[in-house]
């Protein structure tokens, strides 16, 4: 990956839940939920109002079953659920990153 992450896990399925992305950067593990866009217009301001309390509560879940699974990943100093926006804009594609949008 790039600027010195590390991945762990993509599409890390548990029951009721699956992690998009799982990596890790220094003593920090980022869980990364990736969501596609058509375009900017209409997404919220704030990136972590599109995460459903649903959502946010099964992404939540599976941190902890991996954690569970995979006890050397429990060693990072921080856990956080970061938010990648894929937005497919007319003039091309990019990505919005939002760090720590789950509390």
């Amino acid at each position: 990956m790039r600027q010195g992450w590390t991945c762990h896990e993509c599409n890390y399925r548990s029951v009721g839940s699956e992690l998009d992305l799982v990596a890790s950067k220094g003593r920090t593990l980022a869980i990364v939920e990736v969501k596609a866009r058509r375009t900017w217009s209409g997404l919220a301001a704030d990136a972590a109002t599109l995460l459903s309390p649903k959502k946010r509560e099964a992404l939540k879940r599976g941190a902890r079953r991996l954690l569970a699974a995979r006890p050397a990943l429990q060693s990072f100093e921080t856990v956080r659920f970061d938010l990648a926006l894929v937005i497919h804009d007319p003039r091309g594609p990019r990505i919005e990153y939002h760090v720590g949008v789950i509390s």
